[in-house]
C-alpha cells in the first residue's frame, strides 16, 4: 500500500528546527529553546495495531537516541482501556496493551487533557455511534519540569471528526497583574 505524508511541521524563524523523523506515521523534530533541546513528534498513527507497532519502536528508538524533553502529541489512534470507548466493540485488548507498555517502558506521561473527553467520532446516530479518546498529548518526565506551565484542551470541532489539539506552554508563568481596589469618597 502507497501511504503518502499528511502530517505536516509548520514554524517560523525563531527557531532553528532539525527533523529527525518522518514518516507516514510521525514528524518527529528538536529545537533550541533558552539553552535547551527540545524533542518533539506530530502522531498520526495507523488504524492497523500491527502497523503501530512499527511506530512504537521507531519512537522509542528515538527516545534511546535523544535524551531530553521530549512531547508527543496527536492522533495515536490507539486506547488505553475501554473506558476510552463510547459505543462499538471493546478495543482489542493486544492493542490497548501494546500501546500502554510502550508508554510504561519509555516512562511516558498522558498529559490530561481539558475539554471533550472523546476526541474522535464516527458522526452516526443512534446504535451505530462511536466516540474514542484517540488524540492525546504525552510527554515524559524532563519535558514537564522544563516547562512551568503547561495545558492540553480541545477546541470545537468543525468539519472534521476529531477535536483539534491545542497544547499550551510557558517557561516561565505569565505575569498577572490584579488591579489594586481603589475608593474615593466625595
Amino acid at each position: 500500500m502507497n501511504e503518502r505524508n499528511i502530517l505536516w511541521c509548520l514554524w517560523n524563524n525563531q527557531h532553528n528546527v532539525n527533523i529527525l523523523m518522518n514518516n507516514n506515521q510521525c514528524i518527529a523534530f528538536s529545537y533550541l529553546s533558552e539553552g535547551t533541546l527540545i524533542f518533539t513528534a506530530a502522531i498520526y498513527a495507523s488504524t492497523l495495531y500491527t502497523i503501530r507497532r512499527e511506530l512504537w519502536h521507531a519512537l522509542s528508538t528515538l527516545l534511546q537516541d535523544y535524551h531530553g524533553p521530549w512531547m508527543f502529541i496527536g492522533d495515536f489512534n490507539s486506547l488505553l482501556g475501554a473506558h476510552e470507548i463510547l459505543g462499538g466493540r471493546t478495543p482489542l485488548k493486544i492493542a490497548c496493551f501494546e500501546f500502554s507498555n510502550w508508554t510504561n517502558l519509555n516512562a511516558l506521561i498522558h498529559l490530561e487533557t481539558n475539554g471533550a473527553q472523546f476526541t474522535w467520532t464516527n458522526r452516526r446516530e443512534r446504535w451505530a455511534f462511536m466516540a474514542q479518546g484517540i488524540d492525546r498529548a504525552i510527554c515524559n518526565e524532563s519535558w514537564i519540569d522544563y516547562w512551568s506551565v503547561f495545558s492540553c484542551n480541545t477546541l470545537v470541532k468543525c468539519f472534521s471528526d476529531h477535536f483539534p489539539l491545542l497544547l499550551t506552554l510557558h517557561k516561565n508563568p505569565p505575569i498577572t497583574i490584579i488591579p489594586r481596589f481603589k475608593f474615593f469618597k466625595a
